[in-house]
């Protein structure tokens, strides 16, 4: 695993932008991922780059899940907060019931921002759902054109550790770029 120093300012650097404090796990291996991030940094996040000097960003198998996870925990410790789409009702307690599965009951500290609640309020009558996807193709202009859905990604996953087909992994994580994209994207209309 790597941090990119020049996506890690020294402490005080961001001193006055809006996103200064907050820290950004960034898994994406793809140009539009990491560009996002860049913004991001941009804006004073740090941003942490996420690695498998292995070959991989992800857990390849059941087997590396407790190493993920543990590694994710280390690198968020001291977040002032983590911004996500959905987190607050589904990442962070999912997180929390795997941790808790391998002995690990310790709770992160950091405020939770979850995008989903605003994106609500805003747009909950002009939109059929308030679906990321929805929002980045109806509010930012960007439609998700073959994107895997959501709920389909679990089941791939399996199937990916089943047969070690690393190309039905792809589409998650160009979903997950996505997810970030648009994360971003619609930080200017939140604040």
């Amino acid at each position: 695993m790597t941090t990119n120093p020049a996506s890690t300012p020294p402490p005080g650097a961001n001193a006055g932008l809006p996103l200064q404090g907050v820290r950004v796990l960034d898994l994406s291996r793809v140009f539009a991922g990491p560009m996002c991030a860049m913004v991001l940094a941009d804006f004073g996040a740090r941003v942490i780059k996420v690695e498998n000097p292995k070959g991989g960003d992800f857990a390849r198998d059941y087997d590396e899940e407790a190493a993920v996870l543990e590694e994710a925990r280390a690198r968020l410790a001291g977040a002032r907060a983590v911004v996500t789409y959905n987190g607050k009702s589904f990442d962070m307690p999912f997180i929390s019931r795997r941790m808790a599965y391998y002995g690990r009951c310790d709770e992160l500290e950091a405020m939770v921002v979850d995008l989903l609640w605003p994106t609500r309020r805003l747009w909950h009558v002009a939109l059929p759902n308030c679906k990321l996807a929805t929002v980045q193709s109806m509010v930012l202009d960007c439609p998700r054109d073959g994107d895997i859905p959501g709920r389909l990604i679990p089941e791939v996953y399996v199937e990916y550790v089943r047969t070690g087909d690393a190309s039905l992994v792809l589409p998650i994580i160009d979903h997950n770029e996505l997810d970030l994209l648009a994360m971003a994207g619609l930080l200017p209309f939140l604040v």
